[in-house]
This record gives structure tokens, sequence and C-alpha cells, in this order.
């Protein structure tokens, strides 16, 4: 496998370790890691005590969840490189100036943070690939079978779809689902 490229360090370290994506609204805790600040209140919404899902430092209280200005700039001036500072709207919001949180690749509909809430709450929608918001799809989806990206290969640590690892490139691979892969790491370190 090839070394990353700086810009994909950094890219990498941008991710979530719970949702894998790149970060939106990021919040940091004060043991220093850092979610999405949705993924945090979903992963606090039922819990009795509070932790870092990555390094388990527990807390006596709630932390106030803050956006950080720092990390979010940074996210907005890595995607301005990449050509991706379009802002993609909500598709439900109807009214244009209200910004998507995440994108559902099942779907194909991308969400403000009320109505992701929405989505992840319903039981029947639980299963769909959701990603950071992206006005193309095609953007989350192979290049090689444009096929939805659902697996995460743990040798090459990058998102394939079924076809790859099938006949493709990460044939004969240690694959996972991807849900699987976001629960794995909901509960344990982030390697």
């Amino acid at each position: 496998m090839a070394s990353a490229t700086p810009i994909e360090s950094v890219d990498s370290e941008l991710r979530c370790s719970i949702c894998l994506g790149t970060f939106v609204c990021p919040s940091t805790l004060s043991c220093g890691h850092s979610f999405c600040l949705l993924c945090l209140e979903a992963a606090w919404e039922t819990a009795s005590s509070f932790s870092c899902p990555q390094c388990r430092a527990t807390f006596p209280v709630r932390p106030q969840l803050r956006r950080n200005v720092a990390i979010a700039n940074l996210v907005e001036q890595l995607r301005v490189g990449d050509g991706m500072a379009a802002v993609v709207m909500c598709d439900i919001c109807g009214d244009g100036h209200t910004p998507a949180v995440k994108t559902c690749l099942r779907c194909e509909m991308s969400y403000c943070f009320s109505h992701f809430r929405t989505h992840v709450e319903n039981p029947r929608l639980r299963d769909h690939a959701v990603v950071d918001p992206t006005a193309s799809l095609d953007e989350r989806r192979c290049r090689n079978h444009k096929r939805e990206l659902e697996f995460y290969c743990t040798v090459d640590r990058s998102l394939v779809c079924s076809s790859c690892t099938i006949a493709g490139e990460h044939k004969g691979h240690d694959v996972t689902m991807l849900k699987d892969e976001h629960e794995t790491r909901k509960v344990r370190p982030s390697e």
C-alpha cells in the first residue's frame, strides 16, 4: 500500500471515529478527542454515564458540546482545496437556505440537522448508508462498479462496494460491513 500524501494524512485526522465521515459540526471533549456533534448526541442519548467513545475517559456530568471552530475551519479549507466548497442544502426543508449535515445514499436525499435526526430515529431507515453531505451521489459510489460503498476493507483501510470484495482489487481481503465497522468504532478506541 502506498504511503499517504500530507493532504490525505490531514484528511484522515478530520474524520469522526463514530460515523467515519469528515467532521460535521466538530465538537472536542476535554480529553482532546473530536467527533461530529450529532454523533456524540446520538451516542449519549440514552446513556446514564458519559464517556469519550474513543479513549473511554469518563465525565461526571454530560459535557457541554460546542462547535470546535478551528477544526470546522480546517475542514472547510480542505473542502475548498478539493473543489467541494459548494454547500449542500436540505432536500426536505425546501427553503434552499438550510444546509445539510448528511446525505442518505439509499434515499438519495440530503438532510439538515433536524430532518436527519428524524431519519436516524426511524427503525426502518437505520441500515441506510449515510455520508457527509454531497451534491453528487456518484462521489459516494464505487468508481469502478458504480455501486454503493457499503463495506470497509481492513487491509487497505478504505470503503469498498460488494463487487470489489467479490471480483475486484479487494478480493480476499478482510472486509466488514460499514455499519458494523461503525458500531465497532463506537465501542472500542480508534486505531
